[in-house]
């Protein structure tokens, strides 16, 4: 929509796939900016013509720095309501930074060059130790010996049964309590308030 009014169209994105399915819809028209450097020193040919889409799943919080960064050099500039940014990934960030806290070891499920298991995987800091792993045969005893606390935190890339696979291998080694923890955001639109009975 924002390509057939004559805009030139920012992605913000980092997935590959997700910005090529976004771009293939004006692609002469698009240009995709992954930071908030790159769109400090983004040239458009009409800077009164210039819209945003964030690519889909990409957390609220790494969006914001570069649609202000868009912002302070095009003022012009519009696209979707910021209800419409993914908190999803947020929360899922928020979850594992939460339940890593405290923990001895944090295994993020899923595979280790996929950008979401590293997103967890710096999440999980507050850990002791934190792997990436997509297969059971890489959770060995180097990796968990003398963890009392051990948090399992999947990626969207994580193989199909991996956790419900850890959890049982780890049911061997002991009696075994499982703590799901989640972390919930949902917008809201606040109504100014009223100086008279509404």
């Amino acid at each position: 929509m924002y390509a057939r009014r004559g805009d030139t169209v920012v992605l913000v994105g980092e997935s590959e796939a997700a910005v090529a399915a976004l771009k293939a819809e004006g692609p002469d028209h698009t240009v995709i900016v992954r930071s908030a450097v790159e769109a400090a020193a983004l040239d458009v040919p009409r800077p009164e013509r210039i819209s945003f889409v964030v690519q889909p799943g990409l957390p609220a919080e790494e969006a914001m720095p570069v649609l202000a960064a868009l912002r302070e050099r095009f003022p012009l500039l519009r696209g979707h309501h910021f209800d419409a940014l993914c908190h999803r990934s947020s929360d899922r960030t928020a979850a594992a930074s939460v339940a890593s806290t405290g923990a001895d070891v944090a295994l993020v499920l899923g595979e280790p060059a996929d950008a979401d298991s590293a997103r967890l995987a710096r999440a999980c800091l507050p850990a002791h130790r934190t792997r990436i792993v997509d297969r059971l045969d890489q959770v060995g005893p180097g990796l968990i010996e003398s963890a009392t606390t051990i948090a399992l935190v999947p990626a969207r890339t994580a193989p199909a049964r991996l956790a419900s696979a850890v959890e049982r291998a780890l049911t061997g080694l002991g009696p075994l309590t499982v703590i799901s923890r989640s972390v919930s955001s949902r917008p809201g639109i606040l109504r100014p308030a009223c100086e008279t009975p509404c």
